[in-house]
């Protein structure tokens, strides 16, 4: 298919991936809940129109998505009004190197990304598949698809603006300030269980990390308590081997959920916050370890 005029690495991510309106995938199966673009013409077109981005930006455009993370402000309505997202519902774009990820507003999305000058294509995303209220869901697929249907970026200072097709705003955004693992606490939310997945912590047990200024970590795994030193960058962190009371847990599932607990922390390599959670990876971007902030 030729991509008329489209830089290398857009075309190819163009034609290996045909562009899907509002397709969202879950995290197990990946399969899509809304159809692709059927019309190959459709596909052209909407190649054309990069074009037209390319010459655009050939006379200066915005500056690189990548390595930024943005909070949203607006989202475009069916008529294309733009409004303010829900009251007290947190959305968030993180733009690493070729991957996507955020908040959606009740799920973790997560999926690839290109760049070409302002130009860009985003998707296909996947998501974990929680149900929240219906107009916290209405609006989070609804973003989704925004999301995905995104053509041209523009950075004007610490805000961000997403075009469709029809070069019509849909998607605004405010820039996100940096944020600190020290002196922050935290519950967990979710573990790694060693197997290559990550289940809920047990419904009545709770465990604690707070992240101390002076390179401390210290909290509860469920039963016992327990230290460690951590050494943490911008996005790196290093945890030492966990030190802990040796109380016996009355249930053997939550003696086994603190061992996999202070496993996931010792195999924790990079970190993010994200409004009020935070996630801990390994090196391979696994998750490790999910928690719901409690204080700071």
């Amino acid at each position: 298919m030729s991509c008329l005029g489209s830089s290398a690495h857009v075309c190819a991510a163009l034609n290996k991936s045909p562009r899907k309106q509002g397709a969202v995938f879950s995290q197990s199966q990946h399969l899509p809940l809304l159809g692709f673009y059927g019309d190959k013409m459709r596909l052209l077109a909407r190649h054309s129109w990069l074009l037209g981005v390319f010459l655009v930006a050939a006379c200066g455009g915005s500056t690189s998505l990548e390595s930024t993370a943005w909070r949203l402000t607006d989202i475009a309505s069916d008529a294309g009004d733009l409004t303010g997202p829900l009251p007290e519902v947190e959305v968030t774009a993180h733009f690493d190197a070729e991957q996507i990820t955020g908040d959606a507003g009740c799920n973790r999305y997560f999926g690839s990304w290109v760049e070409d000058a302002d130009s860009v294509a985003i998707g296909p995303l996947g998501s974990t598949q929680r149900s929240c209220i219906p107009s916290v869901n209405e609006q989070e697929f609804r973003y989704l698809a925004l999301l995905q249907e995104a053509m041209r970026f523009e950075i004007n200072g610490e805000v961000l603006t997403l075009f469709d097709e029809n070069v019509a705003a849909v998607l605004i955004y405010e820039m996100l300030e940096p944020t600190q693992l020290a002196g922050t606490t935290w519950e967990a939310t979710g573990v790694n269980n060693g197997k290559g997945g990550v289940v809920s912590v047990i419904i009545g047990s709770t465990i604690t990390a707070e992240f101390n200024e002076d390179g401390t970590l210290s909290g509860n795994g469920g039963c016992n308590n327990y230290s460690a030193q951590y050494e943490a960058g911008d996005e790196s962190i290093s945890i030492g081997v966990i030190a802990s009371t040796r109380t016996l847990c009355p249930i053997q599932e939550e003696s086994e959920q603190e061992q996999w607990y202070f496993t996931a922390l010792e195999n924790a390599d990079t970190w993010r916050i994200d409004g009020d959670r935070l996630e801990l990876r390994d090196e391979d971007g696994a998750l490790q370890v999910s928690f719901q902030r409690t204080g700071n």
